[in-house]
């Protein structure tokens, strides 16, 4: 006789759509040893189901043999689970991402982590609407400590929470992932292929004044393939239940060939970070020093506020301000300080699924009051994974720059409008050791009264990524 109780209250007609009040549920029960002060989510509501025999089971229609194989999975019986999987497979229109996530389920409760991993991948490869098994999958990907992975999905689920009270539990569980492992260290090389890789403008000649000049050397758009790479490292500090400080540095850099088109930044930032009921603010500074070409080198330091809060349920906004001093070591007019507030609206439209409002400010202020100028910024980006296990995350942004004063000599004010667009593209089900490959595209075109300063360029490069 087999008896199995399955089924949850609130799951759509999959099976695997489940409320994410539930799903907080069950992540407090699965990170429980490392979330003893996650608060307590209400129980799951079970329907009963008995099967006294074999062709009692054959008799059930797919909805109710899922349930009761699943069932028998969280009980422990992995391999008559298995057995019957294999005996009486699931038909119809569900019958895919049904037999992946048992199967994922099988092998987790035989503790093969890496293969449940890939069966909860091409589940949701299919529907990336499975919050079930979008859970399961971040569980698995925490017991493999494939941290990256874990915060990613945890973040989704997070983005869909109903209410401020659940969001707060998925950064508990988040938190339990950092917790275990305070240091963080990531590197990262690619090639880089590019159409204008300098910002130069394509015009030979320019006619300023009523006189012509022919454009040459560097300011003219080269196009080559690059190598960009780096590495960052950070250490968490836990203060207090709410308080954390946060240490970081990096290297990045890119190479073009010729000495005159590389570019190395070295940065360092310190953060204490406060978090509240609905969200977190953190306050600090950041530095940096920048090496471009064969002779510039520059520096920059300054404080800068982050704050994330959550509005209301399924909607969160991001707010960064930041103020740099900088100092260089050629041609020091350019000195002075940047401002800039960069705003990021978020609304989770679906598990999977979340779209971006982005604007923002900027000051830049130079002891030169022509290359003084205001810019304002403003786009939408979305986020959302696709069948065929393919995310997109695209992002539009266009701009406007305006200098205060007249070109010294040019007789106009510059003037600029800046069109940007960002895209990634992620294969997510493929799984290697922790990694997917992942295309990113970028487009510019500045159009400016300033003939120096018209250009467009496209650049690409391919890298692996472990936010997947």
């Amino acid at each position: 006789m087999i008896n199995a109780i399955s089924g949850y209250g609130r799951a759509r007609c999959l099976g695997l759509n489940v409320f994410p009040l539930m799903l907080a549920a069950l992540l407090a029960a699965v990170f429980a040893p490392a979330l003893s002060h996650a608060s307590q989510a209400p129980a799951l509501q079970h329907s009963k189901i008995i099967v006294k025999s074999e062709q009692d089971f054959a008799s059930l229609d797919d909805r109710n043999r899922f349930r009761v194989m699943l069932r028998l999975v969280k009980s422990g019986n992995h391999d008559i689970a298995g057995q019957l999987l294999r005996k009486y497979p699931l038909q119809g229109k569900f019958a895919q991402p049904r037999t992946l996530f048992l199967e994922g389920m099988i092998a987790k409760g035989r503790n093969d982590y890496r293969l449940a991993s890939k069966k909860f991948r091409s589940a949701l490869a299919i529907d990336p609407n499975l919050s079930l098994v979008r859970a399961e999958l971040a569980h698995t990907l925490y017991l493999l400590e494939e941290d990256d992975g874990a915060r990613h999905h945890l973040n989704l689920l997070k983005s869909s929470a109903p209410n401020a009270v659940v969001a707060r539990q998925f950064d508990n569980f988040i938190d339990a992932i950092d917790a275990r492992r305070p240091w963080t260290f990531d590197a990262y090389i690619s090639m880089a292929p590019s159409t204008n890789f300098n910002n130069g403008t394509s015009e030979e000649i320019i006619i300023v004044n009523g006189l012509p000049f022919r454009i040459t050397g560097n300011s003219r758009e080269k196009s080559g393939v690059g190598i960009r790479g780096g590495a960052n490292a950070g250490y968490t500090l836990r203060a207090g239940k709410d308080l954390d400080f946060i240490v970081a540095a990096g290297v990045n850099f890119v190479e073009y060939e010729g000495k005159d088109f590389d570019d190395i930044i070295v940065s360092q930032s310190i953060f204490m970070r406060r978090q509240y009921g609905r969200g977190a603010i953190y306050v600090g500074g950041r530095a940096n020093q920048r090496w471009s070409g064969r002779y510039e080198k520059s520096w920059s330091i300054g404080p800068e506020i982050r704050i994330v809060h959550q509005i209301a349920p399924k909607t969160a906004i991001r707010t960064k301000l930041r103020h740099n001093f900088i100092n260089y070591d050629v041609a020091e007019y350019r000195e002075g300080w940047l401002f800039n507030m960069d705003n990021r609206l978020s609304y989770s439209l679906r598990d999977g699924t979340i779209g971006y409002l982005i604007g923002g400010l900027i000051r830049g202020n130079t002891q030169r009051d022509y290359l003084d100028y205001w810019g304002l910024y403003g786009g939408i980006g979305v986020y959302h994974e696709a069948p065929y296990g393919i995310t997109l995350y695209s992002e539009t942004k266009v701009g406007r720059q305006l200098h205060d004063e007249e070109y010294l000599g040019l007789g106009f004010t510059r003037k600029d409008t800046r069109v940007e667009v960002n895209m990634s593209l992620t294969k997510r089900d493929f799984d290697w050791y922790g990694f997917a490959p992942q295309l990113l595209y970028t487009y510019i075109r500045n159009f400016s009264n300033s003939p120096f300063d018209k250009f467009e360029t496209h650049g690409a490069n391919v890298t692996l990524t472990k936010s997947f």
